[in-house]
């Protein structure tokens, strides 16, 4: 059996631990190569990996780049482990994995790969940039063109691909799929609207409530019934007072009978399904468009972003509706095609429906699981 060493960042659950767990999945299930996770902490990506079944370890040198004692110590304790495992190729996701594996690998005999996922741009991007790599993946053609513009080591001495997230399907609980509807409940007509992130500036939430807020004043129709549900909360304290704000701004517009704040939910994949319309309203360009994905996968139309990663998987009027949410008008434009997304719900329903069936089609055959781990697959091969 083929050994693969995955380099996870962090043992809570993002969207890079995500691409750990489902890529490791997909060898077990579809390939064959034998996965192992480096996890850099527990947490909840960590324990998703005892229940799937994945072997994995721990780091127990907790560490910082910014205190190079604790990053020593945890680059040796790493460099041990890639000796006595004697692992011949591994996958970095995030720069800091990248640096982490590049220190403890240095004179080594193993393949070095690095999976961008992004953001990208940033001072750790450009500093894993120096460290060796035999080949590099991206999640989308933003992302591959966002590191070779702001690396500082762009080398030409690696292979690079793209490698598109493959989504896992996780199957909705029907049971859950009407509690959450009947405890958002507005009536018998109401339409479900969702957005789920963590809960920050660059996410756009303030743009979202106010196109709510502009809906609810030009169309009583359209906001007789609708109910806005908010899946996520803040990832950090610095990003508290917005929140707040937001909230605030609910309250003094009077939108509490149709925005409720739900928090962090583990089952978002139940909340997806029991949504009519999933609006994606990012102001920064997004790697890729994984809660997009994720929501077609569960057969939701969605209202979206047509810049950065995201646009490889919605397009216009094809299998949702999108709009600029970087433009001077991204207020209007979202208010725009949310509105006109209520309307085919209310109007003509057939046509609705084919546009969420044909974003279910798109994920289907183009972000499934067996077709990343093919190509994760090959690329490792061509390495060992």
């Amino acid at each position: 059996m083929k050994r693969i060493l995955y380099i996870c960042p962090n043992g809570y659950l993002g969207g890079a631990e995500r691409f750990v767990l489902d890529a490791s999945y997909g060898h077990i299930k579809h390939g064959e190569f034998e996965p192992h996770i480096l996890f850099f902490s527990a947490g909840r990506a960590q324990e998703m990996a005892a229940e799937l079944g994945i072997e994995h370890t721990i780091l127990k040198n907790g560490f910082r780049l910014s205190r190079p004692l604790t990053l020593l110590r945890a680059v040796k304790e790493v460099r041990q482990f890639l000796k006595r495992q004697n692992f011949k190729i591994y996958n970095a996701t995030m720069p800091y994995a990248h640096i982490v594996g590049g220190l403890a690998s240095l004179g080594l005999p193993i393949m070095r790969t690095w999976y961008q996922h992004g953001p990208v741009g940033g001072l750790l991007d450009q500093i894993a940039s120096f460290f060796k790599v035999d080949q590099i993946y991206f999640n989308s053609e933003w992302t591959r063109r966002r590191h070779y513009q702001t690396a500082l080591f762009a080398s030409t001495g690696h292979e690079d691909s793209l490698v598109p997230y493959g989504i896992r399907k996780s199957q909705a609980d029907s049971t859950r799929v009407s509690e959450i509807r009947l405890e958002q409940s507005r009536g018998s007509e109401t339409i479900y609207l969702l957005a789920a992130g963590r809960i920050c500036p660059w996410k756009g939430y303030e743009t979202l409530l106010k196109a709510i807020d502009g809906i609810r004043r030009s169309s009583v129709k359209l906001e007789k019934n609708i109910r806005l549900m908010i899946v996520g909360d803040v990832g950090r304290e610095s990003d508290r007072a917005y929140k707040d704000s937001l909230i605030d701004f609910v309250e003094k517009n009077k939108l509490s009978e149709i925005v409720s704040f739900l928090g962090q939910k583990q089952d978002l994949f139940n909340y997806f399904k029991a949504s009519d319309i999933f609006i994606h309203c990012s102001s920064s360009p997004e790697p890729f468009g994984l809660v997009v994905a994720e929501a077609m996968v569960q057969r939701t139309f969605v209202v979206g972003s047509n810049q950065g990663g995201t646009s490889d998987v919605l397009v216009d009027e094809v299998n949702g509706l999108a709009f600029n949410p970087v433009s001077e008008r991204s207020l209007s434009n979202l208010q725009n095609r949310l509105e006109s997304a209520l309307k085919l719900f209310h109007n003509d329903k057939a046509h609705f429906d084919d546009l969420r069936n044909k974003g279910f089609q798109t994920v289907e055959e183009n972000f499934n699981v067996p077709r990343m781990t093919t190509q994760l697959e090959g690329l490792f091969n061509k390495l060992i």
